[in-house]
């Protein structure tokens, strides 16, 4: 555990001037955050420890709720206990404060008088659970990459955590049936997104035949990366050399990452924040 107060990191604009801390730990190297952020390793892990960097995480608060709207908080809380692997929790609910500016920007990219905001807050919710259903061994073989772009040993893991998601969130919406009142054709769009949310290319490659809530969450889901929070846990739990590498390394993966123009803008001036940030990173004895 890291030996300072927890904290909550809600997600805001740009620092005008970033402060770092050093958080340090019993057994595992000190590291350098911005001075809000509390890492924490799991307390019982069987992996090696020259590979427990793999599950570093920011630790759940129920003040995270407050992100999420507030029409589903209560069924964010159902499915809560789902999402503590591989900080999903903290990822999902700060996923939820884009989820009124992507759907308009890729509304107006598209043409279309409206997307379906319901079906994407719930996918969204939904899209990660699988990875509850996966071994600690298989969360850290999946952020074994130094960017964004798969590696082989990452894919099965990401591919096994879609499918376990869609069995898991077929379960989730059938008990919570009455007070969600989807339809058949809402309920095949939610189960859709959480299938390919990880699989920008392939919803690219089919274009408009591909529906534009799942579009919407490929580009929701991927913003978490740009976030400060997830950027500076990152650069640790991937084991990248140093905060500028991994900005490069976003920076190359960001084009094919994104399968919306919106996504992409709006992921780009998330970067060129934490550029910002990096910029005084050096500036920490």
């Amino acid at each position: 555990m890291a030996y300072r107060r927890s904290g909550v990191q809600i997600p805001s604009g740009p620092h005008p001037t970033m402060k770092f801390t050093t958080l340090s730990f019993s057994n595992h190297p000190d590291i350098i955050v911005p001075e809000y952020l509390t890492l924490v390793y799991p307390d019982d892990s069987q992996l090696p420890l020259s590979e427990q960097h793999f599950l570093l995480s920011i630790p759940w608060n129920d003040e995270y709720l407050q992100l999420v709207p507030t029409e589903y908080q209560d069924f964010f809380k159902a499915v809560l206990p789902h999402l503590h692997a591989r900080t999903t929790d903290v990822h999902t609910a700060t996923c939820c404060t884009y989820i009124d500016s992507i759907c308009t920007a890729i509304s107006a990219e598209l043409g279309l008088s409206n997307i379906n905001k319901k079906v994407v807050t719930l996918a969204l919710i939904l899209h990660d659970s699988g990875w509850s259903k996966l071994t600690e061994f298989e969360v850290a073989a999946s952020l074994g990459v130094s960017g964004l772009a798969l590696t082989k040993s990452a894919m099965g893991p990401k591919e096994k955590h879609a499918v376990e998601g869609v069995a898991l969130a077929t379960e989730i919406l059938q008990s919570h049936a009455d007070e969600l009142s989807l339809s058949a054709d809402e309920i095949n769009l939610i189960l859709k997104a959480v299938r390919f949310h990880d699989q920008p290319e392939k919803v690219a490659a089919q274009g408009n035949s591909i529906p534009a809530e799942v579009r919407a969450l490929v580009d929701l889901d991927h913003l978490w990366s740009f976030t400060q929070a997830n950027f500076w846990q990152d650069i640790y739990r991937k084991g990248i050399a140093t905060p500028q590498t991994y900005l490069d390394n976003l920076s190359r993966d960001l084009p094919t990452y994104f399968v919306t123009q919106s996504g992409r803008e709006l992921a780009l001036k998330l970067l060129s924040e934490r550029q910002n940030e990096v910029s005084e990173f050096p500036q920490v004895k």
